[in-house]
């Protein structure tokens, strides 16, 4: 019993350490990220809805704008297209027919040309008609065809006609009980002549809170809550929402002082308040939203960032129970193998039962590893012949072979030896033992043979009969001496004296890495197998039957490479470097006959090479350098003529250079009112680099890239706006603007002023001349 509660205890104890280590961390962040998020998510939503909520009065600034551009055009319209209208008397105030047509044609434009439908009506003072895109009615029938829409009579809307000189804006609220839900306007006048002392008519623009609510949907659609709109007079001109609030809460809102979002109890209520207010027009917008609608999806986001902290949470305590479990399992799966012949387990803890058990194998170890010492050279044998044939895959493997061997190979270079008994052949089974005992007698004394500075390890190549030494030195030279013919010499006296045998021995080359050894004694395998044969005794080393190979009849193959790589980089200095070291090579060429063969290479490239990039040597030039009598001769001219076509194609590259800044320049030129023109299609197209693209611009015409395509195009928009009638809105597509927003907010900061006040100043300018 005592031992299960230890087994249990331990488990506990892993239980408690993965829950601090894994889980309290995850708790913490999970706080600290909630915390942080919501403070994120909650800035987040402000941001947003106030965004949404200045972009609504953006869109009523436009709408504005707009109604006082038509009014200014009416104006105009009356005072220049229909006979003066504005001097003549108040009893010769009369339209003509053709008149009359022309302002409902007008009135009709309006009604087009505005984003928003609504009705437009033109009054003059002191008549009893009134003008619509429709015709010319009475303006008691008009407040009559009116009434299902607000009750003109009661908002005083033909005193106001009448009457005012600014413009000014009001609501016609929709008090008759028979009025459907939301059908109550919001009227726009605006005196005519505009800005006059003296108006003498009244233009009409008629929004419904249907018309209206539909221009916000597309800022405000996402929102509940109640939108109210007011004057610049505080007046209440627009309202649409469910909520219900008194007239004081109302009045309220109109008296609000600052913009931005606040959060107020209103009513006993939380709500959240947002206010905003134009610079341009006065008006100010006052969004009221209940609070928990207002931040409801972040509160579902908080929702979710809790349940994934809760989820993380659960996770993580089943995955330390799980953990722990798995660590303590084959702690008790050790303690009941290594028990598992005992009756009777130690009371004592599971660490415990293992530090004991541990003393043992320890002791066991000690008497095993005698009897490995005793196996030790069948180990070093087999490590040998896999590093001699190439059999190790990895470095690492192959120390550690080493390592469990006891081979020490810690010296700088390596090379083998293979040996093989001259004389002697395999041919019957009575001289096979001979061989064997002769080969045993090899083996005994090349094992027992020393060389200072060296270490020597010998392995018997049964199936080849031969036998193969690994020698390890620091010096691959002794006093001017190559080593390896040394210390073979003094293993061929060793074996003589020893056993009175004579060997032939192959000697591969040196190398400093391990791994190649492999390489080392095939050499030595070749060299005893190929180059040996029938020779009763002696030594060959790798080098000595590869050497003598000719390569006077070709041109230094580096040299040349880099003379070649010199040219096509228009790099004289290089070129003439490279040149001259070919040349030295070639003087210590005895034959003049080969020295000649090899020059007339070096100019048949150098032709070559012109021809492929756009040089040109001229044909005096050419026989001048055919025609040499000695090689300084055609050093020099060689000399000459690499520096005459360096200087083409460096020209050459200057020239594809300056064309292809040119070709850059008039394609952006030609199509910067390409909507799809970016630095990555002009990259296409030239088959350049964007990097290099935009360094370009940057360097020759001291803006980078989309400052000058923005900068042509705001050229083009004011010669536009200048020249032509064209709507904002087209000239700013043919300029390659997909958003006239931002092409307005662009243009602003531009040049100070909106595209259409750019115009109205122009003209105005002209004008004035």
């Amino acid at each position: 019993m005592a031992v299960g509660i230890h087994k249990r205890s331990w488990l506990a104890r892993y239980f408690t350490s993965y829950l601090m280590i894994g889980v309290l961390p995850v708790l913490v962040l999970g706080m600290v990220f909630y915390y942080a998020n919501s403070i994120s998510m909650e800035r987040e939503v402000r941001n947003l809805n106030y965004a949404s909520l200045t972009q609504s009065l953006g869109k009523m600034d436009y709408l504005v704008e707009e109604m006082t551009k038509l009014s200014y055009n009416l104006s105009s319209t009356l005072d220049t297209e229909i006979g003066s209208y504005m001097d003549r008397t108040p009893s010769s105030r009369e339209f003509s027919l053709l008149d009359e047509n022309m302002i409902e044609q007008y009135l009709a434009s309006y009604e087009q040309m505005l984003s928003v439908p609504m009705n437009a009506i033109l009054f003059m003072r002191g008549d009893s008609y009134l003008y619509t895109s429709e015709g010319k009615v009475q303006y008691a029938a008009f407040e009559e065809r009116m009434r299902p829409r607000g009750d003109l009579t009661m908002s005083s809307f033909y005193t106001s006609l009448c009457t005012i000189r600014y413009n000014a804006s009001l609501r016609i609220s929709a008090s008759l009980a028979s009025l459907e839900e939301g059908a109550a306007s919001t009227v726009y006048l605006y005196p005519i002549p505009y800005m006059d002392l003296l108006p003498t008519a009244t233009l009409g623009f008629i929004f419904s809170d249907g018309q209206l609510q539909n221009l916000f949907e597309n800022y405000l659609g996402g929102m509940e809550g109640n939108l109210y709109i007011y004057n610049e007079y505080l007046s209440e001109i627009y309202c649409c929402g469910e909520l219900e609030f008194s007239e004081e809460s109302r009045e309220a809102f109109s008296v609000m002082k600052g913009s931005g979002v606040f959060e107020q109890k209103i009513e006993g209520k939380n709500y959240v308040v947002m206010r905003c207010v134009s610079e341009n027009s006065g008006f100010s917008f006052v969004m009221v939203t209940p609070r928990r609608i207002f931040y409801g999806r972040m509160r579902l986001m908080q929702g979710v960032v809790t349940l994934s902290v809760l989820a993380l949470l659960v996770i993580g305590v089943v995955l330390a129970y799980a953990m722990s479990r798995s660590i303590y399992r084959p702690v008790k799966r050790l303690v009941d193998t290594l028990y598992e012949d005992e009756e009777q387990k130690p009371v004592s803890n599971e660490f415990e039962m293992l530090q004991g058990r541990y003393r043992d194998i320890a002791n066991q170890n000690i008497e095993m590893s005698d009897v490995l010492d005793r196996q030790r050279p069948m180990v070093a044998y087999s490590c040998l012949d896999r590093l001699l044939r190439g059999k190790f895959e990895s470095a690492e493997e192959l120390a550690f072979s080493l390592k469990c061997a006891r081979v020490d190979l810690s010296g700088r270079f390596l090379f083998v030896m293979l040996l093989s008994i001259a004389g002697v052949s395999a041919s019957s089974g009575e001289r096979s033992g001979i061989q064997g005992e002769r080969m045993q007698s090899l083996l005994s004394a090349a094992d027992s043979f020393l060389y200072p500075g060296t270490r020597i390890y010998a392995l018997e190549l049964a199936a080849e009969k031969q036998l193969a030494v690994l020698v390890n030195i620091q010096e691959a030279a002794e006093e001017g001496e190559d080593v390896r013919k040394t210390v073979a010499e003094a293993l061929c006296r060793e074996i003589e004296r020893e056993c009175a045998l004579r060997v032939r021995i192959g000697v591969g080359r040196v190398y400093a890495e391990r791994a190649d050894i492999n390489a080392s004694f095939m050499e030595a395998s070749v060299v005893l197998t190929d180059y040996m044969n029938g020779l009763e005794e002696g030594i060959l080393l790798f080098e000595e039957v590869t050497a003598g190979e000719d390569e006077r009849y070709r041109c230094p193959v580096i040299e040349q490479a880099l003379f070649i790589q010199s040219l096509k980089q228009a790099d004289e200095q290089a070129a003439l470097k490279a040149l001259d070291e070919m040349v030295g090579k070639l003087s210590e060429i005895g034959s003049f006959l080969i020295t000649q063969c090899l020059c007339f290479d070096i100019i048949n490239m150098m032709l070559k090479l012109s021809g492929q990039l756009g040089g040109e040597l001229k044909t005096a030039q050419i026989k001048e350098l055919c025609t040499f009598g000695n090689l300084e001769e055609f050093h020099r001219q060689a000399r000459k003529a690499a520096g005459i076509l360096c200087c083409q194609l460096e020209k050459r590259r200057e020239e594809s250079g300056n064309q292809l800044k040119n070709e850059l320049i008039d394609y952006v030129n030609l199509h910067f009112c390409d909507s799809q023109l970016s630095l990555e299609s002009l990259a296409e197209h030239f088959e350049l680099s964007p990097n290099y693209i935009s360094r370009f611009f940057k360097q020759e015409t001291g803006y980078n890239f989309i400052q000058y395509v923005s900068f042509l195009r705001m050229e083009r928009v004011k010669e536009e706006l200048e020249t032509t009638d064209l709507q904002i809105k087209e000239i700013v597509y043919g300029v390659g603007y997909m958003d006239v927003a931002s092409f307005v907010r662009k243009f602003k900061a531009y040049e100070g002023v909106t595209p259409g006040q750019y115009r109205e100043r122009v003209r105005a300018r002209e004008t004035g001349k």
